[in-house]
């Protein structure tokens, strides 16, 4: 016969019940702390408008490196130089100013070994149409702004802090639908409280196959919600080795605005313990909510450059007829959306 009275089990089915909760709870607490964060990552990003700033990209590879990847045309006439600039130590020097999406930035690499000109070039979008002038070479390139790809937008230097995130903004990275994203806990870091966030990336190559990213981040939760730290890791590998590392210094460009001061990214492609590629980006002399006019986006090809352009399919001199016929159409394309 059964004796009445109270389960033993009574006590471990209410303690699951409770533990269930908590975790629950937890998972609720996470989830809320990740909206607060992509949250304050889109406010950061309104809050900085009309920027502008100087800039120099130190660049430089490993002597491991440099001898995989270089490889002599086996049909070079033996008078002929070859260098290949990303396999050099090189200094990168320039001015952007941005509105929205027009901009207009200057650049020019030198090597740092004897001064030789790799590229002298300026890049300015009007919001519709993207022109380059290639000062080295007298060349001039238009192209509807649409047909720009992110490869084509890697002289970019606002990129910069977010390649580990192969260029894509941190609000995109972390709102992507292929994206899994997780709080990892938080550290300081120089001083800078940060969140850090893990993303689990699933994606498929040009080739068709399925490949998976992971990626963390540390994001100053004081100052911005900027990127602190980051780190993109090999999947493939069984330790998770890193892929590439970055590492940022923030600045209050004005006052409760925070702004990239410097930049440093280091690529392991070997993965040995010391880093193969080595880009540091130094800003100076950065302004933000700046009154800014149209001018300021405007790119006129000297007299004699040749223009591909790619949007009406022809080729033609600066000065020439044929571009001042397309000056007077850009002028009432333009005077017609200002009455719209």
């Amino acid at each position: 016969m059964l004796k009445s009275g109270k389960s033993k089990f009574a006590p471990l089915t209410l303690l699951s019940v409770l533990l269930c909760i908590s975790v629950i709870e937890a998972e609720g607490a996470g989830n809320n702390l990740l909206d607060t964060i992509v949250a304050g990552i889109a406010h950061s990003n309104s809050a900085v408008k009309n920027t502008s700033f100087d800039y120099i990209v130190d660049y430089n590879v490993s002597e491991q490196w440099r001898s995989k990847e270089f490889m002599m045309p086996p049909d070079l006439p033996l008078e002929m130089e070859w260098r290949v600039p990303t396999l050099e130590h090189t200094l990168r020097t320039g001015s952007a100013i941005f509105e929205g999406n027009k901009f207009k930035i200057s650049s020019k690499k030198v090597a740092l070994s004897d001064q030789k000109v790799f590229e002298d070039k300026i890049v300015a979008c009007d919001g519709v149409t993207l022109k380059e002038l290639n000062i080295k070479e007298n060349f001039g390139y238009i192209c509807d702004v649409n047909n720009v790809s992110i490869g084509d937008l890697m002289f970019d230097p606002r990129n910069f802090p977010v390649l580990f995130a192969d260029g894509q903004a941190l609000h995109s990275a972390l709102t992507a639908k292929n994206t899994r994203v997780s709080l990892a806990g938080t550290e300081e870091i120089d001083g800078t409280n940060c969140y850090i966030v893990e993303m689990v990336k699933n994606f498929t190559t040009p080739e068709g196959i399925q490949e998976q990213s992971r990626r963390r981040c540390w994001i100053a939760r004081d100052k911005g919600y900027h990127i602190k730290k980051a780190i993109l890791y090999d999947t493939d590998s069984l330790d998770s080795k890193r892929l590439t590392i970055t590492d940022c210094e923030l600045t209050e460009a004005a006052k409760g605005i925070w702004y990239y001061a410097k930049v440093t990214f280091r690529s392991y492609p070997l993965s040995l313990p010391e880093p193969d590629v080595i880009a540091v980006l130094h800003l100076r002399n950065i302004v933000v909510n700046q009154q800014l006019n149209e001018s300021a986006f405007v790119l006129r090809f000297p007299d004699g450059c040749i223009i591909h352009d790619q949007i009406s399919g022809v080729s033609y001199k600066a000065g020439s007829s044929l571009e001042k016929l397309r000056g007077m159409l850009e002028q009432l394309v333009s005077e017609a959306l200002a009455g719209d």
